[in-house]
């Protein structure tokens, strides 16, 4: 990790988002007029890595299920996007942070959130933090089965 990754990463501008303070309304348990849910609904997963990884993103996929979000194939249809990175040799690292990047593209678009996870995030955290400004989150991989404050607003 080194300056060309500060260097590439001033393009990622973070776009944090904040909650109103309110509960979502499940449809399901309200009235058909209820107030729109606020929460983010659709997800998208890239997973990056070994096998460890793809593990941790269909836990995470399972996770992200039962706090009711549709799985996209397509990230731009997406509202939280995840990006489960490796960081053990510079090819995984350069193709972890060139997706992060890529990804942080779609936060112009529909993407309100950005969750960056796996071993690149844990083990460069702080530089990250510093140089790829873009993303909203940053769980450990023992957050996965806690993975519900990631995916919704701040409080």
């Amino acid at each position: 990790m080194g300056s060309e990754y500060a260097r590439r990463g001033r393009a990622c501008v973070s776009n944090h988002t904040t909650s109103t303070g309110g509960a979502a309304t499940n449809p399901v348990l309200h009235s058909a007029v209820a107030e729109p849910d606020p929460i983010p609904r659709t997800i998208h997963f890239v997973s990056l890595g070994c096998a460890k990884n793809r593990v941790d993103t269909e836990v995470m996929l399972g996770v992200s299920g039962v706090e009711g979000f549709t799985h996209v194939e397509d990230p731009a249809d997406a509202e939280v996007i995840v990006v489960n990175t490796c960081g053990f040799i510079g090819p995984a690292k350069e193709e972890s942070v060139d997706t992060i990047l890529e990804m942080a593209g779609h936060k112009e678009g529909r993407c309100q959130r950005l969750v960056v996870s796996g071993c690149l995030s844990q083990r460069y955290v702080d530089q990250l933090m510093v140089d790829l400004p873009c993303f909203d989150r940053f769980p450990r991989s023992s957050d996965i089965h806690h993975h519900r404050p990631l995916l919704h607003p701040h409080p």
